[in-house]
């Protein structure tokens, strides 16, 4: 009898240990799906051309409100943050976009007139895209004249992400 009683108690412990370690499993599923599901969520929303993308960020840095600030930080990684940040003397993303709405003269001018050479788009290892937004011109076809109405904004490395949008993976300052 004390057997069977000895018997079935191993036996609850085991179903029951069982069943946690199969909880913990599907818990770990559902986490990672989640967070595949999120991933290309996010790609689905990114800026998917160079072009695109160069308009995204002159937008957020000509009317700098605390979203927009946000939003021209969330298409770079947090490796290209850092670099954005070092590159202008801010202590992070935000910071460093602020700096760079410091140089805007003209919010208008700046994102109307902007115009990316084809040239400035080139691809790079790995599936990569490189923009040269140090080339930007504002004269363009509007034949805006006088002094450039912003800062040109950077070497840019975009990586495309799950099919979709692109992510600025890479950041370094115009010379």
């Amino acid at each position: 009898m004390l057997a069977a009683v000895v018997a079935g108690l191993v036996l609850m412990v085991t179903s029951t240990t069982m069943l946690a370690v199969n909880a913990a499993e599907q818990a770990a599923i559902e986490r990672q799906q989640q967070a595949q599901a999120h991933e290309q969520a996010v790609a689905r929303i990114l800026p998917r051309t160079p072009a695109s993308m160069v308009n995204f960020l002159a937008e957020r840095i000509a009317r700098p409100t605390p979203t927009a600030v946000a939003d021209a930080c969330f298409v770079f990684s947090p490796a290209a943050q850092r670099q954005l940040a070092d590159a202008h003397g801010g202590e992070d993303c935000p910071g460093a976009i602020q700096a760079l709405a410091a140089q805007v003269v003209d919010p208008s001018g700046y994102v109307n007139h902007l115009w990316l050479p084809g040239r400035a788009t080139q691809p790079g290892p790995a599936g990569t895209l490189t923009v040269d937004a140090c080339v930007l011109d504002f004269g363009g076809i509007a034949g805006w004249s006088g002094p450039d109405p912003g800062p040109q904004i950077g070497h840019l490395t975009l990586t495309q992400q799950h099919g979709e949008g692109q992510l600025i993976t890479r950041y370094t300052r115009c010379s």
